[in-house]
């Protein structure tokens, strides 16, 4: 049971390393620059991701106390927060993000190609982001729901797809993801508010 719901963790930790030792594979044929390029591309990106996750790893507890509890409600409710919190932040990232790219980018790197490389990556990634919210949001409530196949999926899939490609990888794979995650969510969404109406009723 432990091993199960800590597999979509797993995944994302694991895969996600994966997903980066293949992007300096791919860079490589282009050169050192656009390898740092990417790498300090990498950083910036993890300070926006790691606020979606924590708020989401926030949710996780609240969400499996209350299924256990049968408040089906107030994990609905807690979800929709969730989704719309983390959405509203990442927007606003993405947007800094993109304004300031080149900055973000030079704090790391003063190289120019290192920034060109960097900032042109930062910001198609900008583009994308946006949907991050619901997907993470989305994965942290079917693990604590104990939906741990679907849930480990939704990590796999854009760091496969994150291999075919430098600067547009990652934000295609994300709306691949988001179009997924919509499929993979939805039954259980709507499981959520069926228990919901039949509580009130009982």
């Amino acid at each position: 049971t432990i091993f199960k719901n800590g597999l979509p963790s797993l995944s994302r930790q694991g895969i996600g390393t994966i997903a980066n030792i293949a992007m300096n594979f791919a860079c490589a044929p282009f050169g050192d620059a656009v390898i740092a390029g990417m790498s300090v591309y990498n950083r910036v990106m993890f300070i926006g991701m790691a606020v979606v996750i924590g708020y989401g790893q926030g949710y996780q507890p609240v969400c499996s106390f209350n299924h256990g509890a049968k408040k089906y409600e107030r994990v609905y409710q807690g979800y929709k927060f969730l989704v719309i919190i983390t959405t509203i932040i990442i927007t606003v990232l993405s947007v800094i993000g993109y304004i300031f790219a080149p900055e973000l980018i030079a704090i790391f790197r003063k190289d120019s190609d290192v920034i060109k490389a960097g900032v042109q990556a930062l910001r198609f990634q900008c583009f994308a982001m946006v949907v991050t919210g619901f997907c993470t949001a989305s994965n942290m409530l079917m693990q604590s729901l104990r939906i741990s196949g679907k849930a480990t999926i939704l990590l796999i899939l854009p760091h496969l797809l994150g291999q075919t490609g430098i600067a547009l990888a990652q934000p295609v794979a994300d709306i691949l993801s988001f179009v997924l995650t919509i499929f993979l969510v939805k039954p259980t969404v709507k499981e959520l508010k069926r228990l919901s109406i039949k509580k009130d009723a009982d």
